[in-house]
C-alpha cells in the first residue's frame, strides 16, 4: 500500500563524521518544518540509550493535530527492538511527527557495514543530507570520476566542495557546464541525451544572460540530470 503522503517531506537522514556540520544540517531542517520550532513538542533520542516503551509512548500519545520533532542521535545504534517499531510503524509515527535521524557514520568510506531493514529503511524513504568532511584533495576530479561512475551524491557533493573553497575569481559553474556537455556524448540513449542538453543550455542561459547565482543554478541543474538517469 502507498504511503498517504511524501515520507521525504517529513523524515530526514543526516549523515557524515563532521558533528558541527551535522548540528548546523539539523537546524535548518527545523527551521523549514517550522518558523517556530521551539512551538513544537520536541523529543530527543539517544541510540542505544533509547527504551522501546517510552519512545511508543512519546510519539503516539500526542493530541490530535499536533505535531512533534522527533530527532534522533546515532540510529544506528538503536536497539533491534525499537528500530523494529519504527520499520513497521513509519507512516503511523510520521502522520503525526517530523523524525531527523542524526548520523555520524561516513557514506562516502566503505565501511563493510551490512544493512539492516532499518538502515534500508531510512536510505529509501528519507531526505538525505550528507555532511561528508571532504570528498578529497582534488574536487574537480573526484566530480569528473563520479559521473564516469554514475555516482551522482559524490559527483553533487564534489561540485558544491568547488564552490566552497574556490577562492580564486574564477566561477566553477561555466566549467562545470563544459564537463556535463561532455558526458553528454557518453550517453548511449539519444533521447536522454536531447533532455540534458535542454537542461544544460537552460542553466548556461541562466548564468550568462540572467545572472543568477552559478552555485544554485548548478545545484538545480544537477538535480534535474541525475533525476532522468
Amino acid at each position: 500500500m502507498a504511503d498517504e503522503f511524501n515520507t521525504k517531506q517529513r523524515l530526514f537522514l543526516v549523515a557524515g563524521p563532521d558533528y558541527n556540520r551535522r548540528r548546523t544540517a539539523v537546524d535548518d531542517i527545523k527551521k523549514k518544518i517550522s518558523v517556530t520550532p521551539q512551538a513544537l513538542n520536541t523529543f530527543t533520542f539517544y541510540g542505544k540509550d533509547t527504551e522501546l516503551e517510552d519512545f511508543r509512548k512519546r510519539l503516539l500519545t500526542l493530541s490530535f493535530g499536533q505535531s512533534g520533532i522527533v530527532l534522533i542521535k546515532e540510529p544506528l545504534s538503536l536497539p533491534a527492538p525499537v528500530k523494529e517499531f519504527i520499520t513497521n510503524n513509519l507512516t503511523r509515527i510520521l502522520a503525526a511527527n517530523f523524525l531527523i535521524c542524526d548520523s555520524s557514520i561516513d557514506l562516502s568510506a566503505r565501511s563493510g557495514r551490512k544493512p539492516d531493514k532499518f538502515w534500508e529503511t531510512l536510505a529509501a524513504k528519507a531526505s538525505l543530507i550528507r555532511v561528508d568532511s571532504a570528498v578529497g584533495p582534488d574536487h574537480l576530479e573526484a566530480f569528473k570520476l563520479s559521473l564516469r561512475r554514475n555516482d551522482f551524491g559524490r559527483a553533487a557533493l564534489a561540485a558544491e566542495r568547488m564552490f566552497e573553497t574556490d577562492t580564486s575569481s574564477r566561477d566553477p559553474g561555466p566549467l562545470l557546464i563544459g564537463i556535463l556537455n561532455a558526458q553528454c556524448l557518453w550517453l548511449a540513449d539519444q533521447s536522454l541525451r536531447r533532455r540534458w542538453l535542454r537542461y544544460i543550455w537552460k542553466a548556461d542561459r541562466q548564468m550568462k544572460e540572467k545572472g543568477l547565482s552559478s552555485r544554485l543554478v548548478m545545484a538545480r541543474l544537477l538535480g534535474q540530470l541525475f533525476s532522468l538517469v
